[in-house]
């Protein structure tokens, strides 16, 4: 075994933030550094509950792009992206979080102080994650490879790759900060569901 422990930044940058908003769970994550499926283990000792998470990070590429916001005849201007690799049939953990690194200092030092912004999440249930990568196709319509997250000036994201040419789906509603509570609401009811089919 490697004497020294390394986590990369994005699982740390998760459990972090985790650990410091539930109160009853303890932050586990896994001494092998290429374990499959699984990055971070929530655990309840009150109620003996398991939750799985899994855990995907990007740093930012850049190329400003017109895009249709779904649904909408609103345009969207992005010039910042982040491409993540689409994992069909191998989303066994509860959830799914996807960190988008922020600028690195370098490029930072050139642009506007509103374009500056820090690292941000998203969060998604495995249903939610198994809907969106069952939408996603590539131009000639086969099953496609990556997605891609992309923010607006505004601070506003959307996928970006996968929905058709030029076209935008919004996932505001789910960024982290809006949905985290969802975890520990969803494993409480399922707690509850199995005490009284016991």
């Amino acid at each position: 075994m490697n004497p020294i422990f390394t986590l990369q930044y994005g699982e740390f940058f998760t459990a972090d933030y985790l650990k410091n908003r539930s109160k009853n769970y303890s932050v586990f994550i896994p001494t092998s550094s290429n374990e499959k499926g699984v990055d971070l283990l929530l655990y309840n000792d009150n109620t003996k509950s398991l939750i799985t998470i899994q855990v995907k990070s990007a740093r930012p590429f850049f190329g400003e792009r017109e895009y249709d916001e779904d649904n909408s005849k609103n345009k969207i201007v992005s010039s910042c992206h982040y491409r993540f690799p689409v994992y069909y049939n191998r989303t066994q953990a509860d959830w799914h979080v996807f960190v988008c690194y922020a600028f690195n200092e370098r490029f930072i030092a050139s642009k506007k102080k509103k374009d500056r912004w820090d690292s941000v999440m998203f969060l998604f249930s495995k249903k939610e994650i198994d809907d969106c990568f069952c939408e996603l196709k590539d131009s000639k319509g086969n099953r496609e490879k990556y997605f891609e997250i992309s923010i607006d000036d505004n601070e506003n994201a959307y996928i970006t790759r996968g929905y058709g040419k030029k076209t935008a789906k919004p996932i505001n509603s789910h960024l982290i900060d809006k949905k985290y509570k969802e975890i520990f609401e969803k494993s409480a009811r399922k707690i509850e569901k199995e005490r009284i089919t016991e």
